[in-house]
């Protein structure tokens, strides 16, 4: 019994993990991290820029989130 449960929920898991990488709100998250990683060995963006890009992709995620709920 007690195997089945624990694979039953490692399946649960990785149906969750495959859930993530498809969804849309996953990878601009990421985008967002990779740009600011990005912007600091030098892309020659202003710190200004920088806040508004990032800003703007959290406003899509919310926004995203609020549309399909």
């Amino acid at each position: 019994f007690l195997v089945f449960y624990y694979f039953r929920g490692v399946l649960a898991m990785v149906s969750k993990v495959q859930g993530l990488f498809g969804s849309r709100r996953f990878w601009v998250a990421v985008g967002g991290v990779v740009f600011v990683i990005f912007d600091g060995v030098g892309l020659g963006i202003s710190a200004d820029q920088v806040n508004h890009l990032v800003l703007l992709g959290g406003a899509w995620i919310v926004g995203d989130s609020l549309r399909s709920a």
